[in-house]
């Protein structure tokens, strides 16, 4: 039986989810306003890697996770290694400047 969706389009289905999710984690702040509502920052980060990242690139397993974004700390291309929880850890650090010991994993 042929799979439903392809690869690419499982893992941007992903991410995509993983965006929604971040959206309630944050009240709103000082970020661009789209339509009447402000967008957290750490959605914008997200949505970003999710509109950016090649499906070679975009890999759903850990150890060791990483997640960068093209443009950033020295980075060229946007890359995904994470699990859900992983994801939004690493994006919430990326918006909010956190560090490792902020936020443990």
């Amino acid at each position: 039986m042929k799979p439903l969706l392809s690869e690419r389009s499982r893992l941007q289905s992903r991410l995509a989810l993983l965006a929604l999710i971040l959206m309630g984690c944050e009240s709103p702040s000082e970020s661009p306003i789209v339509g009447s509502a402000p967008v957290p920052s750490h959605v914008l980060w997200a949505r970003d890697l999710v509109d950016n990242i090649e499906p070679e690139r975009n890999e759903y397993g850990s150890n060791p996770t990483r997640v960068q974004w093209a443009g950033v700390d020295g980075a060229d291309e946007y890359e995904n290694r994470s699990v859900c929880g992983t994801f939004v850890t690493h994006t919430l650090r990326r918006a909010h400047g956190l560090s490792d010991s902020d936020i443990d994993t």
